[in-house]
């Protein structure tokens, strides 16, 4: 496979994916802990940052696309800026389309490919903001690097996709475990408390 051919290189495709990450996610709403979804996503999961950015989380992915029936997955760096940064510096947009069948050592090397003799510009190393989008906009992932976690949603409609054991797999807001990963991006090691109370207020599941 060449994963060159992943990338979104043209910017009629870059605003048209873009379209879709604004209906799913909000932003420009400055990030977490503020609630980064639109109103249609009232279940969320979380996972540690980099757990996403690894060969674990493709099948996860793989099978929320296959359930939702969608073809390929966008997934995109927010933040370094795609087009203020990455577009002009590359001449292509970070932003993928991640076929459905590829493997996991394909999702892994696609991470890990930057531009010619910038390769610490690839996804897995220069990226802060990381979201996956479907297609159908049935879930969205939403990750930060500096809160060192992922958080999934998923559509209120789509119960097979609430239903897929490995949902069980990943935490809720409730977990201790949750703010531990986040402590780990804070000095001593403690989340404020007008942080935790605002990720509990967004992400508390309805």
């Amino acid at each position: 496979m060449n994963f060159n051919d992943v990338f979104i290189r043209d910017i009629q495709e870059y605003n048209k994916v873009n379209t879709l990450i604004h209906t799913l996610f909000e932003p420009q709403g400055g990030g977490l802990p503020s609630q980064v979804f639109s109103n249609k996503f009232t279940c969320y999961r979380f996972l540690e940052f980099d757990e996403a950015m690894s060969h674990d989380f493709w099948p996860f992915i793989q099978e929320l696309g296959s359930k939702s029936n969608d073809p390929f997955i966008i997934n995109a760096v927010l933040r370094p800026d795609p087009f203020e940064y990455f577009y002009k510096e590359f001449n292509y947009f970070n932003y993928t389309k991640l076929p459905i069948n590829i493997s996991e050592d394909d999702y892994v090397s696609i991470l890990e490919k930057g531009p010619e003799g910038y390769e610490a510009d690839a996804m897995l190393y220069n990226s802060f903001t990381v979201v996956w989008a479907s297609p159908s906009m049935e879930w969205a992932i939403w990750g930060e690097r500096e809160f060192g976690i992922c958080i999934v949603a998923i559509n209120d409609t789509a119960a097979s996709l609430k239903s897929m054991l490995a949902i069980d797999k990943f935490k809720t807001i409730e977990d201790a475990a949750v703010m531990d990963w986040i402590s780990l991006n804070f000095r001593n090691f403690e989340v404020p408390k007008n942080i935790a109370n605002v990720l509990k207020n967004n992400y508390s599941n309805n």
